[in-house]
């Protein structure tokens, strides 16, 4: 153990070593515990720094400001505290720095050989040893000098302290001075800065005049120990050893603290005790508490009484013998005496929940009885006495706002949670009942119940959402069949520990889906049988009207009994797909739906409605399939179930569903239910029209027009079992899911089309730089070989009158010199005669005809071939000249030619750049597609309809089917609309199918390997020229 110590807390000296030390006690140095020879103590001399700055501030993070300068929560280690809280502290926010310096020049410790003195060994007791010499001794002391500083910044201004804080470099140049108080003002507002100093054995101890941290930062730098007057700075403490001798010292202590203990125990029950016959006697004074006081003094009385036995018993075992007492545990811990207290507490006041709410007053078992308060559960506060958990006696019951009885408050006498006399009664319109007698009880109590309803309907809805709420109260529902419902749904959501449950029903427009939600809200309201308060005319007169089946609309089933909530229902209706709307339509319910079951915890079942007369696998129950469980997380799929609308046949609700089955394996396993909803045919069922019932009737055909109020009884009646049987097996299922994994598979499948989008347009430019590539291979190159095999560099050149000579292409012409003597001379224009006279000064007459039989009788002629010509050139090819012949230069002869190999190398040169940039695009498919193939494994693996092939498929036929409308409907602008989105999905689909069978480098390996031999002909055929190679 390490103990810092400031200059002046104690004398330490070299004669400290080995005494006694206790660490609880102000006299701390004791009795010397070993007698030491001069050999026992080992001095050294190492030099050893320790530099500790910090700057504090509450909550704060480190922060380095200068040098070993940082901010830090709390006050840190080696920093001696009661320096730091002498200063002035207020309240308001605070800045501590603390600077703080030890320097150790020498340590004197004590040698492990050390032998104890022997008075040490005369002890008897425990207390004799911790008087005399403590539990530690001195092992070791540290002299050398130490700086303690503290810095301490006070402001009521929290922004400039905070701007000071975080502005290190104004801090630094703050004006601290060198005083113990002093009150700057900075930005206009006061900071109070006090310093405060200790050190010692330092050369100088003049106090520096420092003005900010820096000029600090300075002296504490050049601070610096002196041998001369160097004091202690920290000591280290071992432990006593104790011998075999003094074990009984160690029993003896454990013996104190257990026999404390006890003491401790037995007081705190003593208190409780008081503390409840306190209580019960203040509060038995007022007679009229007499009923309340009876309960809870018989309550107080078995407590007490079963305190005193427990205090018996620890008085006993406090009475017994050492050993006993050290060999066995207390009887009671602390976690009982903390029972006791509990329970004392409830009795006379702590908050308890109850199933009613919360209640802050006394009760027993858990059960509120006397004078408290009762937060209930549906909004509802009361004040005032309660008896058995009901209000009874005096109290005010303030009514929860929108609550079904109407009421605001009642004020007065209550006997078992029921309004007595004298009381006052509020009701939300302000009108006030005075009730002073048993007469006007009776009375107000028959004129409420004409006041209240059964079912309250609230419309909620708002330009975003249709919401409404509907409120039943239980008990003055009239309905046998509703009311079995009502407890065994009530039971399994005790049982189940869930009060909320959420359903939803999506499926095609025109199934009935509506009308059957219709008929489920009148079954769970308890108004199927009450045709003056139909549900559905509640509504109509709320002002949702028809405009709630082209949206969303969510409606809220709250349960209460005897005002309070038991439990809810929340019932989601969803508009129709593939209604006349389209595909854009659809995706605006997919949003709806979304936005709506995202602000709900669970939902426990998911309903798809289906028509009756579905027989075979179609489009529309396909694209409608795709849409709704696409957006089903895959733990959905055991919340399923399928309702056949427009069916009253087995048989046909199991063809049904077995077509439903090819679209959606699995689905035919999950809980079916079908029926002919007889509220679509009901009288009252003024939904069907907007003309009013009247009309309505006119025009409804068979059931509609005529009194089938007998015959639809029946059949509501065996319709009404089958649903409460639907509702009992989801609440029993307890099957749910999280709706935001529905949120997360649209976004899922949102970014599956849009990296497919990618890959379409990357698929699409692979397929035209492989189609230009081809072209490139295919048709130029394949021209410029087919013109090059046409042409003879040789005869090109001839034909000119040009040789390619030296690699050059050069003709013979006639120059400015005369051959000497003014002769003519015989000489060949044969292109590819590299001879430049013949015969010089011919004797022949001279001729200017090319070619004249007169050369066969030159000198240089056999016959009709030149002797001198290198090609034996024929007499046709010479002429007389007067002036000597000169080589011509010449490159534009060649240009048509250069024109193809400029062609061929442009060609090659293209069908480079497509290569790379085929190379690049290949690349970037192969990024995408892992990703594609990542987001397409991971959306299959989620979603119960997870296939996006299925998907593109389903939607590209439906907008196939749009586009021939919209021709035969002689509608162009709409086909071509179409016709581009059509377009569109098929590069979709192209881009889907290359994930698993387009082979780029396959086919543009092939085109490739066509090119190099078309290039490597080339060559062949430039090099018989005479050179101009081209690169591959």
């Amino acid at each position: 153990m390490k103990i810092f110590l400031s200059p002046f807390s104690y004398v330490l000296d070299k004669n400290s070593i080995g005494k006694g030390f206790s660490i609880d006690d102000i006299n701390c140095l004791k009795n010397n515990v070993f007698n030491y020879e001069k050999n026992d103590i080992i001095p050294s001399k190492k030099l050893k720094h320790i530099e500790n700055v910090v700057l504090i501030k509450e909550n704060q993070l480190p922060k380095k400001i200068m040098g070993d300068v940082c901010l830090a929560f709390g006050y840190g280690s080696n920093v001696t505290n009661e320096l730091l809280f002498s200063g002035n502290v207020n309240s308001g926010e605070t800045l501590n720095i603390l600077y703080r310096k030890v320097i150790v020049s020498k340590t004197l410790f004590l040698h492990e050989e050390a032998k104890p003195i022997i008075d040490f060994f005369e002890i008897v007791d425990i207390d004799s040893l911790k008087n005399q010499f403590g539990l530690y001794f001195v092992k070791k002391i540290k002299y050398g000098a130490i700086l303690n500083l503290v810095i301490n910044l006070q402001s009521s201004n929290k922004e400039l302290m905070k701007k000071l804080e975080n502005n290190i470099e104004e801090l630094k140049l703050l004006n601290i001075g060198n005083v113990l108080s002093l009150i700057k003002n900075t930005d206009q507002s006061q900071i109070k800065i006090t310093t405060k100093m200790d050190m010692g054995g330092i050369i100088n101890e003049n106090i520096p005049n420092y003005q900010n941290l820096d000029d600090l930062e300075s002296f504490i730098n050049l601070f610096n120990e002196c041998s001369e007057t160097s004091t202690p700075v920290a000591i280290k403490l071992s432990k006593i050893k104790l011998t075999s001798e003094f074990i009984e010292f160690e029993q003896h202590k454990e013996y104190k603290n257990k026999e404390s203990q006890i003491a401790t125990y037995y007081w705190e029950m003593q208190q409780i005790i008081v503390q409840l016959e306190s209580w019960i006697n203040i509060n038995s004074e007022n007679s009229k508490n007499k009923i309340y006081m009876d309960k809870l003094k018989k309550e107080t009385s078995n407590l007490t009484s079963s305190i005193k036995k427990l205090q018996n018993d620890l008085l006993i075992f406090a009475q017994d013998s050492i050993e006993t007492i050290l060999e066995n545990d207390i009887p009671y811990s602390k976690t009982k005496v903390c029972e006791l207290r509990d329970q004392a507490q409830c009795i006379i006041g702590k908050r308890v929940e109850t199933s009613e709410g919360i209640w802050f007053g006394p009760s027993i078992k858990g059960v509120p009885i006397y004078e408290g308060a009762y937060n209930y559960l549906d909004g509802g506060e009361y004040e005032g006495l309660c008896l058995n958990g009901k209000r009874h006696g005096q109290g005010i019951l303030r009514y929860a706002i929108g609550n079904i009885e109407q009421l605001k408050s009642i004020e007065g006498e209550w006997e078992n949670d029921n309004a007595s006399f004298p009381s006052v009664v509020t009701y939300n319109d302000n009108k006030v009942v005075i009730i002073t007698n048993s007469d006007d009880c009776s009375e107000w109590k028959e004129e409420h119940k004409k006041r209240l309803i059964s079912v309250k309907v609230t419309n909620c809805s708002s330009d975003d959402e249709n919401v409404v709420k509907i409120d039943v109260k239980v008990e003055l529902v009239q309905d046998e069949a509703f009311q079995n419902l009502y407890k065994k749904l009530h039971k399994l959501s005790i049982s189940n520990k869930k009060y909320q449950y959420s359903f939803i029903f999506m499926g095609m427009t025109g199934t009935g889906k509506t009308t059957f939600v219709e008929f489920i809200l009148n079954i769970l309201t308890g108004q199927v049988h009450s045709p003056t308060t139909l549900r559905a005319q509640d509504i109509e007169n709320q002002g949702i009207g028809e405009s709630k089946t082209n949206s969303v609309c969510s409606y809220e089933i709250r349960y209460y009994y005897r005002n309070q909530w038991k439990f809810g229902i929340t019932i989601i209706d969803t508009p129709g797909f593939a209604d006349v709307g389209g595909l854009d339509k659809d995706r605006e319910h997919i949003k709806s739906i979304l936005n709506n079951v995202g602000k709900l915890e669970n939902l426990d079942s998911v309903s798809y409605v289906v028509n009756g007369g579905l027989t075979r696998k179609t489009l529309e129950p396909l694209r409608v399939l795709c849409n709704v469980f696409s957006i089903l997380p895959n733990e959905a799929f055991n919340c399923v179930s399928t309702i056949v609308s427009f069916c009253d046949n087995n048989n046909q609700a199991d063809s049904v569903r077995d077509v439903l089955n090819q679209m959606l394996p699995g689905i035919n396993e999950k809980p079916l239910l079908f029926m002919d909803n007889p509220w679509a045919q009901h009288l009252n069922n003024i939904y069907r029209s907007n003309k009013g019932p009247d009309e309505a009737s006119k025009n409804s055909g068979i059931l509609f027009g005529v009194d089938n109020t007998d015959e639809l009884e029946k059949k509501m009646s065996a319709k009404i079992e089958i649903i409460n049987r639907f509702f009992i097996n989801i609440f029993d299922s307890q099957k749910s899911f999280k709706p935001e994994g529905m949120n997360m598979l649209q976004e899922l499948k949102d970014e599956l089309l849009s990296k497919l989008k990618e890959l379409a347009i990357i698929v699409e430019k692979l397929s035209t730089v492989t189609r230009l590539y081809t072209e490139l291979t295919d048709d130029k190159i394949s021209s410029l070989i087919e013109k090059s095999k046409l042409i003879s560099i040789e005869e090109w050149l001839k034909d000119r009158g040009f040789a390619f000579i030296n690699g050059k292409p050069q003709a013979k012409v006639m120059g400015k010199n005369p051959w000497p003597g003014g002769v003519y001379s015989t000489v060949c224009y044969a292109p590819e005669c590299v001879n430049m006279v013949c015969h010089e000064g011919c004797s022949l007459d001279f001729t200017p005809i090319k070619g004249d039989n007169i050369f066969t009788k030159c000198w240089a002629f056999d016959t009709n071939q030149c002797r001198i010509c290198n090609q034996n050139c024929s007499h046709k090819q010479h002429v007389h000249v007067k002036y000597q012949l000169e080589w011509f230069e010449n490159d534009h002869v060649l240009d048509a030619f250069n024109a193809i190999k400029l062609g061929a190398t442009e060609a090659l040169n293209k069908s480079k750049e497509y290569e790379e940039h085929a190379k690049k695009l290949k690349a970037q498919y192969s990024s995408q597609l892992c990703e594609f193939s990542e987001l397409k494994n991971k959306f299959k693996n989620l979603s119960v309809l997870g296939d996006i092939r299925l998907i593109l498929d389903s939607l590209k036929r439906t907008y196939e089917q749009h586009h021939e409308i919209a021709i035969q409907a002689q509608d162009n602008e709409k086909a071509d609309n179409i016709q581009k989105i059509l377009d569109q999905f098929k590069l979709f689909i192209e881009a889907l199918n290359a994930t698993d069978e387009y082979k780029f480098d396959e086919q543009f390996g092939q085109v490739k390997v066509r090119r190099n031999e078309k290039v490597s002909l080339l060559n062949s055929l430039f090099s018989s020229f005479g050179g101009f190679p081209i690169g591959l």
